[in-house]
């Protein structure tokens, strides 16, 4: 993971990452993971010399095996010169890129992907019939149908992928020709998980809806690639942002979710956002640690559902008073703070969002520095401004631009 933010008001959106880069090399003689960090990570990138816009990444830094680096490399030698109107334009255009750029993700690469998903779902149902098999009481006759675990299991597999919204980035159309087309290879991969188990027709249908609703709704939180857009298209008076979640393309349609779109304007004058590891920056902004404010949540709706526990065990009814402190306490952690900090952001020139930005970054760095676990988050940190008339490096530690260019442009702001 890393760390990333926005920092926006009228006047700009300053864009900073963190430089730390973790992955997981595995000690095959005692099996266990060893996480190696190196602090030369690139996660902020201009997106095209022509245009106010800056994209950063987080998380997952390769999408189909090839890296974003490499990706957003080509996606500006692509757009060249293009210009659009709006943000969302860039989007569109990033994603169609991707969609129709067969070299990219070739359709075995897509074919694998997919099979890949949907037998990481049947293989669970598997593993969670047989670790509860292996439990089975002495009581119970070996001869209790094995499939009817894998029956339940299937169902409710089928009812929580359900609760999940459709991506948005499919069509009705697409969603149903792609099931049809691949009915086969939900088949294939169900009868190659269960080959020693009895499938029957009810159950082989249900493991068919489990594959349509994994390729069209399901996004691995530990797999997507995360990545933001922020700036300016020509028609944008202030600054906008647009995040995405995205996992891979299937059919030639990349399967990507947008987790957030904020623009600033008349009603909201300023926005902070973070990204990856933010729990320090969190904490500064709202005042309280985001896992004691959502302890705190929980402890409300406890008291407004159960009552509130007394001493010998019993629950007396749920007392108004006791309710009202807690929500005063939630709506004051959580907004009177951060609202405080907002309203002197919507007024800080440019310079200074480029400041803030860095020093966010910084204390989730120092705060991962201080922590007993893995640290996820390292200097140094690149820091880049965006303004209507373009996109300028504060800090870059690949030196992208010499300090006189852009004290100078800092200076001119």
């Amino acid at each position: 993971m890393s760390t990333t933010i926005a920092v926006m008001n009228k006047l700009a959106v300053a864009l900073a990452s963190d430089s730390a880069h973790t992955f997981v090399v595995v000690d095959r003689r005692e099996w266990e993971e060893i996480h190696k960090t190196f602090n030369t990570g690139n996660r902020l990138f201009r997106l095209s010399d022509a245009t106010p816009v800056g994209i950063m990444q987080y998380g997952r830094a390769q999408l189909l095996g090839v890296p974003l680096e490499t990706i957003f490399s080509m996606y500006k030698d692509h757009l060249g010169g293009t210009r659009f109107s709006r943000l969302e334009d860039y989007k569109t255009d990033f994603v169609r890129f991707l969609e129709e750029n067969p070299p990219l993700f070739p359709s075995d690469v897509q074919e694998s992907f997919m099979r890949e998903k949907i037998t990481e779902h049947f293989e669970e149902i598997r593993e969670e019939n047989v670790a509860k098999d292996s439990v089975r009481s002495d009581d119970e006759p070996d001869d209790h149908p094995l499939y009817e675990d894998i029956k339940s299991k299937i169902e409710e597999r089928v009812k929580d992928l359900s609760k999940l919204e459709p991506l948005g980035c499919f069509s009705e159309p697409f969603v149903s020709n792609l099931l049809k087309k691949k009915q086969q290879l939900f088949d294939e991969v169900a009868k190659s998980v269960f080959e020693n188990d009895q499938l029957s027709g009810s159950m082989l249908s249900s493991l068919q809806e489990i594959g349509g609703l994994v390729t069209t709704r399901f996004l691995d939180p530990y797999t997507v690639c995360r990545i933001v857009f922020a700036g300016y298209g020509d028609k944008d008076i202030f600054p906008h942002l647009i995040a995405l979640e995205v996992d891979g393309v299937i059919d030639g349609h990349l399967r990507y979710r947008e987790t957030v779109n904020e623009r600033v304007n008349t009603d909201a004058p300023a926005h902070v956002i973070s990204f990856g590891e933010d729990e320090m920056i969190r904490t500064f902004l709202d005042g309280v640690n985001p896992d004691h404010l959502h302890s705190l949540i929980e402890v409300r709706d406890s008291v407004k559902f159960f009552g509130v526990p007394v001493r010998g065990g019993t629950l007396m009814t749920s007392l108004p008073k006791v309710e009202e402190k807690l929500e005063a306490l939630i709506n004051k952690s959580s907004s009177h703070r951060g609202s405080i900090i907002f309203n002197v952001v919507s007024s800080l020139p440019q310079a200074d969002l480029a400041k803030v930005a860095e020093e966010l970054i910084k204390l989730e760095c120092l705060s991962q520095r201080l922590s007993e676990e893995h640290e996820f988050t390292g200097e140094p940190v690149d820091v880049a401004l965006i303004t209507k008339s373009g996109f300028t490096w504060v800090k870059n530690k690949n030196g992208a631009e010499s300090g006189s260019n852009r004290a100078g442009a800092l200076e001119a702001m």
